[in-house]
């Protein structure tokens, strides 16, 4: 199942996709103009999780929700984010990357649902939260979302 990590620094609950086969959480500094350190930090994160390797070339349905600081959430945008978190889970274009990946290339998601939430606050807080779930693509299944309490 889910290793939901529990944090001093965020009190709100990971959200992922119901009949997920892969999922992935945890804190993130979220700088959309660093692009690059972006990416390098969600990788670093990710890499200890190890994806499947079945859905590397499979059709996808993905669920981003990304809980921003209140300073933050009003202001940032959604699309932007979730670009350097797309770009993130593909394949390195860098031969040299030793990251692993969830999947080739972002063509392969057919369905994405982008949630943005003002995260639960602790007062020296400054990071904000990420919940990526992915399932193979299926018509005919809804994209429907469960909170999984932290520990």
């Amino acid at each position: 199942m889910v290793n939901v990590k529990s944090s001093k620094t965020c009190g709100s609950p990971y959200v992922f996709l119901e009949d997920y086969e892969f999922c992935h959480g945890g804190l993130i500094e979220i700088a959309t103009g660093k692009r690059k350190q972006m990416i390098k930090k969600i990788r670093e994160g990710f890499s200890a999780d190890n994806p499947p390797v079945k859905l590397k070339k499979e059709l996808l349905d993905v669920a981003i929700v990304v809980h921003i600081r209140s300073g933050r959430h009003r202001w940032q945008d959604l699309d932007n984010l979730a670009k350097i978190i797309l770009d993130a889970f593909e394949k390195p274009k860098d031969s040299e990357d030793k990251y692993p990946y969830l999947y080739e290339n972002d063509n392969q998601i057919v369905r994405l649902l982008l949630i943005k939430r003002e995260r639960v606050e602790y007062p020296d807080s400054e990071t904000s939260q990420l919940s990526i779930s992915v399932r193979k693509h299926d018509p005919d299944k809804e994209m429907v979302l469960k909170e999984l309490k932290h520990n």
